[in-house]
């Protein structure tokens, strides 16, 4: 049996493969599938977004995403990337910059991110490029 997974949570109607069932129970109504979204009642705490157009990211320096993720701590981050070039994440003061995470192409969608509370986050590109195109937008959540 195979489990298909619906986002965002909603009502419905699955019809069983032809002759599977009675034609009084061809349909099966989803209403509940909580294992779909573990994410759904986290809060945004921040956010936080680069334009590449107007701020180019390439790999020599790390570019400043945000000068604080703000007072409290984060513990996710939902992000989305519409540039083809990945970037590293990293955090800390200018010029001290530790490199956490990768930005995938397209986004990595919801991932697990400790990041304490005051902390600034910069991007730079992991190959010799410069990322002029798109933009990267950055949900903190808690």
């Amino acid at each position: 049996m195979s489990i298909a997974y619906i986002y965002p949570p909603t009502s419905v109607s699955v019809a069983f493969p032809p002759g599977a069932a009675s034609e009084a129970t061809q349909q099966l109504i989803l209403t509940e599938l909580e294992s779909i979204n573990q994410n759904q009642h986290v809060p945004i705490i921040g956010m936080a977004s680069i334009s590449f157009a107007s701020t180019s990211v390439d790999n020599s320096a790390w570019v400043e995403l945000t000068s604080t993720v703000g007072a409290s701590a984060v513990k996710k981050a939902q992000i989305f990337m519409s540039s083809g070039e990945p970037l590293l994440l990293g955090f800390g003061a200018a010029s001290s910059e530790v490199a956490q995470a990768y930005i995938l192409p397209g986004g990595n969608g919801f991932i697990d991110l400790e990041i304490p509370a005051n902390t600034r986050l910069s991007v730079k590109a992991v190959n010799v490029v410069t990322v002029s195109e798109g933009a990267l937008l950055v949900n903190l959540l808690g």
